[in-house]
This record gives C-alpha cells, structure tokens and sequence, in this order.
C-alpha cells in the first residue's frame, strides 16, 4: 500500500485487500496534493496537514480510493502534545446493509471502525482511526463493484469525514473489550470529506466486465467546522440490546489555549531559570 511497516488501520468495507499490493489506479483524480496550516482557537499555527496521495482504483471486483497524508507539527510544541485522527463514515449508499459485530445493523453515520471494529481488532475499541501509525494517516477503503448493479441508479457512494484531534484527556478503564470504559476529550482541529463512487453502465457486449464500472474519487474538501453527521456518530450507541450496547464517550471542546504559546513556555522557562539563580545566590 504505502511501504510502510505498520498495518494501515482498516477502513471500512476493505476486508480482503490491507495487505501490501501493488495499486494500478482509474482514471487520476483532477485534484492536486493537498496541504493546508493547522490553527487552535487562539490562531496560533501548530503545525500542517497534507494529502499526499488520492487516486481511485480497481483490484478485481473491488473499486475504491487510496488516500495517504500526514500531520507535520510544528518544531515550536517540541512533541508533548497527543495528536490523533477520528473518522466517520456519513454516507454509504449501497445494497448490503452493513452490520455491526452482533448483528446490529449499521446505519451511517457512525465512526470507522465502531466499538470492535469489522475483525474483533482490541484497537478498535478506542475511539481513534489511526493505530500506531500517527502522523501518517493512510486508508483504503473498496466496495464490490457489483453492487453497483442494484441500484436503482446504478450508483453507490461512500463519504468519510476525518479529524485531526488534539487530545485533552483520555481516560482508559479495565475492560479493553469496551469501548464504554473509556472516556476521552478532545479538540477537532482540522477536517477533511472524501469518499468515492461507483458507477455501473453496460457497455452493451452482453457481459458484464470491469469496464463496465466506474470508479471516482469524491471531492476532496478541507472543513474547519465538524459535520452535524460526524457529531451524531460520536453520539451513536452500537448494539442489539441495551444489555450490550457499546459506545465512545466522548466530550467535545474548543482547543482554546490547549496548545500553549511558545513564546510563553519561553518566558516560563526563563523565569524559572532566573529564580533559580537568585535562590542559589543567597
């Protein structure tokens, strides 16, 4: 996929294909790599959010998008703040309901990977996309384009939303098989919608063949205010029975001085330097 070591996190719907493959991308999208600063509430810039790579592509009857990027923060933090990546998937306009781990059916929105996960992962019980791959962010996600046949309009879509979250507090309880037994605070940052679609048209030879889908990329959109959709799937409860339902605990604030100014922590560090020299003097 990317060459890297670690295993992407799994997007949705993309069993079968996180393993390291050689992609040969559809049409390219009309979309050039992608950088934008990252602020808090106070404007101070903290660091870069890029997208390095967006492309559409077809591995046997599977059609999706690849999209790789990373989180380059700023040399003034000095690496003491947590950083992570929360994702939702908002849209999923396709024939085969998607069900959660007991059976609960999975209606967008909801965040990827909810509470499990799609292969009983234990990291999938917390509340972040990325595993220890962070500040790379990478996903992968494919449908069977066949799909695509059963619809009305020949057409079936996936939207995701993602986050760079500045993380506040986390609190993990005992239970790592609940993702209840965690709380977590944190500040969005910055956003981004992608997603892709694809399209079946019979190209009339009497069999139905890869060219008959077409597989695009969605617009690729920075955001700097969290979606009603990607709110309510950190509210979202999983499960068949209220005996075993499951969720993310979750409490949303602005990231207003929740990365100090450098020039403060300077100025800090300076006075503390300066009584340290007066004690030492008397």
């Amino acid at each position: 996929m990317t060459g890297k070591s670690v295993r992407p996190k799994q997007s949705s719907f993309s069993a079968l294909i996180f393993a390291m493959v050689s992609v040969m991308p559809t049409t390219a999208l009309a979309i050039p790599v992608s950088t934008t600063e990252v602020y808090n509430a106070q404007e101070q810039e903290i660091g870069t959010m890029q997208i390095d790579k967006y492309t559409p592509y077809k591995i046997e009857w599977l059609g999706g998008v690849e999209i790789n990027g990373e989180f380059l923060q700023s040399t003034d933090l000095n690496g003491e703040y947590s950083f992570h990546f929360v994702q939702s998937l908002n849209i999923y306009d396709g024939p085969t309901p998607k069900k959660y781990a007991d059976g609960a059916p999975l209606d967008a929105p909801f965040i990827d990977t909810p509470p499990g996960g799609y292969l009983d992962d234990p990291f999938d019980h917390l509340l972040y996309y990325d595993e220890s791959e962070f500040p790379a962010f990478y996903a992968m996600p494919s449908t069977f384009m066949l799909d695509a046949q059963t619809e009305q309009d020949r057409k079936l879509r996936l939207s995701f939303e993602t986050w760079l979250v500045f993380v506040d507090a986390e609190s993990f309880g005992q239970r790592s098989d609940r993702a209840s037994d965690d709380s977590y605070t944190v500040a969005p940052l910055q956003g981004w919608t992608w997603g892709y679609s694809i399209t079946y048209a019979d190209d009339g030879n009497g069999t139905t063949n890869l060219a008959d889908f077409t597989v695009a990329g969605e617009p690729f959109t920075w955001i700097d205010t969290p979606s009603a959709d990607w709110l309510a799937a950190l509210d979202k409860s999983y499960g068949l029975s209220v005996s075993d339902e499951d969720w993310f605990d979750v409490e949303i604030i602005d990231c207003d001085g929740c990365i100090p100014e450098p020039a403060t922590l300077a100025l800090l560090a300076v006075g503390i330097l300066m009584l340290s020299r007066s004690r030492a003097q008397t």
